[in-house]
């Protein structure tokens, strides 16, 4: 039995690819084959008129000066970005939390950056080891001159471009549109479990009939469910007629702890229990691959931390409000994946724990009204959004968000002492009880 590789394959990848050596590695790489290319064909293949008329001839030890000079600019300016990112990340980790680190990590902008200054010093040093062998000719001294100063002249406008982006990626209202971008980028892969399929059916809990034989699969060691693997956990296995997944994306399991439960007719085989412990993969950190309170719970952290006494910014809590009632709009169009399928082709069942509308709902509510309770301004702006989303969402969401509105005027209305304060409060729920 062939064990499932593509949700470990992908759960991996989400890690190399928001890590600083991945890209730099790749380029540094390009950069040696590209400095072979330009040391042993380019300077054969140009013409003798441009090589007269528009290439300055310059003899292998002032071209050696040159490239020493610029490949000593450049690791200067490699260690200045490297300082510059470090900055950056210890002021997110400290001011918008730690798990925010991941959204600065992913930045393909600061990855290509570093991997341009630190690729170019490699191409220097392989220009240096060419210049330096024994009757270097002109051409080719003047060739590589020529196209390290044009290198260096692009890092030097690649290093004002990054100032800029760093300067620019620190500021909170540009973080929190990154942490949207990022729930919205994912939104259409977070429910494709299985339902596309067109012999995969949602049927009721009650109707599955549990196996003679019931076996529980766990792991040895703890870590966070970063992705299961719905459709192998579908496929025709012998005696098996059904699994229980007890667990969902973004769950921290202990060891010992029930993750799958196998129902079949006879006992398993070992092979089979780790092709069932393969379908689900776990990791030290939580990731967006089939989480959707992962972004979510990004943009609430900001919020919390900026209603902390010790930052007090009301107006950043307010702004995280908004993007938060924009996603709850678009989640309200997503098709929740249902609690308990079957595949038709073979019968086998699955039960499953999944993400509900209403957890969601209430993820995104709850701890910044509890947090903002002294903050007038941002339990008036929490029932703007909630007035919006009555708007906006089905009537079946009406419910909890006449909690949502009760629990902020229950929690809110004895701290006020302000008639003012009252008044304001006292409309705002009303429009948003009957928006």
């Amino acid at each position: 039995m062939i064990k499932p590789i593509a949700s470990f394959a992908k759960a991996r990848w989400e890690g190399i690819r928001a890590s600083y050596w991945f890209i730099p590695s790749w380029m540094i790489t390009v950069a040696f084959l590209v400095g072979y290319l330009c040391i042993s064909y380019v300077p054969a293949y140009i013409p003798d008129t441009l090589y007269q008329n528009y290439i300055p001839h310059i003899a292998a030890e002032d071209a050696s000066d040159l490239i020493s000079a610029i490949a000593s600019a450049i690791i200067t300016a490699t260690s200045i970005a490297f300082s510059m990112t470090l900055v950056a990340l210890t002021m997110a980790s400290s001011q918008f939390g730690p798990r925010l680190l991941q959204t600065f990590m992913d930045d393909r902008a600061t990855q290509i950056v570093l991997g341009a200054l630190t690729s170019t010093f490699i191409f220097c040093l392989s220009a240096l080891h060419r210049i330096s062998v024994a009757e270097t000719q002109m051409l080719v001294s003047s060739t590589l001159s020529l196209i390290v100063l044009a290198i260096g002249v692009l890092d030097t406008l690649i290093l004002i471009f990054y100032i800029h982006h760093i300067t620019r990626f620190i500021q909170v209202d540009e973080i929190i549109s990154r942490c949207y971008c990022e729930f919205t980028s994912n939104l259409n892969s977070l429910f494709k479990m299985t339902e596309s399929q067109n012999n995969i059916h949602n049927v009721a809990p009650g109707m599955l009939v549990n196996g003679d034989e019931q076996h529980a699969i766990s792991f040895d060691e703890c870590g966070y469910v970063q992705t299961i693997d719905y459709n192998n956990l579908l496929v025709t296995n012998d005696h098996v007629i059904g699994v229980e997944v007890k667990v969902r994306g973004g769950d921290f399991v202990v060891p010992g702890q029930t993750v799958i439960l196998v129902h079949s007719n006879k006992t398993l085989s070992d092979e089979q229990i780790s092709f069932y412990r393969s379908c689900i993969v776990t990791g030290s950190r939580r990731t967006s691959l089939q989480d959707p309170e992962f972004s979510i719970k990004q943009l609430v952290e900001i919020a919390l931390r900026a209603l902390s006494p010790g930052i007090n910014d009301p107006i950043t809590a307010m702004s995280c409000s908004d993007r938060l009632t924009s996603a709850l709009i678009l989640l309200a169009e997503q098709q929740f994946p249902n609690e308990a399928i079957v595949n038709t082709d073979n019968d086998i069942w699955m039960k499953r724990r999944t993400y509900t509308f209403s957890s969601v709902f209430n993820t995104c509510f709850d701890q910044i009204r509890q947090a903002g309770s002294s903050h007038v301004d941002v339990m008036l702006h929490l029932l703007t959004c909630l007035r919006t989303l009555r708007k906006q969402l089905p009537a079946s969401c009406s419910e909890m968000i006449e909690t949502q509105v009760d629990a902020i005027n229950s929690l809110i209305s004895p701290e006020l002492r302000s008639e003012k304060d009252k008044t304001n409060i006292a409309a705002a729920v009303a429009a948003a009880q009957t928006a």
